[in-house]
């Protein structure tokens, strides 16, 4: 199982909500670690001896820290940069104003990152929320409204035309 080091100023708001979901994922605060106010070389040093994944919003330097260690050789379990851009405000639009269940908020999530970042499809196997057509039409309109154009949602095999 993955285990997972949240960097100092990673946004606590999604570490309690994947522990929420998943109560199970391995996952520790820099502060909790006591390495507070550490720098990125030393944040990237414990994660390796703890093998853990650092999730970082601070694309500026850690990543340019993450590159050097893998070009010194050093250890590296690996890092995930998350944007602080996720449109949560897109999502909260899909489940408020279409007929997507509550209990879909990954499903809003996953749909909103594609339709922000200009994805011209999103391929699904799940047709009871995503890959829907009466849950897509109400979709499409709230994306007009905030300006956006929802990408094709499809099946793989609808894509390739079987």
């Amino acid at each position: 199982m993955v285990r997972f080091l949240a960097d100092e100023n990673f946004n606590n708001q999604i570490v309690r909500g994947i522990l929420r979901r998943k109560p199970n994922v391995d996952i520790v605060r820099v502060q909790d670690m006591g390495l507070s106010e550490a720098d990125d070389p030393t944040v990237l040093e414990w994660a390796a001896q703890h093998n853990r994944v650092v999730l970082t919003h601070d694309i500026a330097t850690m990543t340019n820290f993450a590159y050097e260690r893998i070009q010194a050789g050093q250890a590296m379990s690996g890092l995930f940069e998350v944007s602080r851009g996720v449109p949560v405000g897109l999502a909260a639009q899909f489940l408020t104003k279409s007929n997507l269940p509550s209990k879909a908020s990954d499903d809003a999530i996953h749909i909103a990152t594609a339709t922000v970042h200009g994805l011209d499809y999103l391929l699904t196997w799940n047709c009871k929320h995503i890959a829907n057509a009466q849950i897509q039409k109400k979709l499409t309109q709230i994306c007009f409204d905030f300006g956006y154009k929802l990408p094709t949602i499809c099946t793989p095999y609808e894509l390739m035309g079987e």
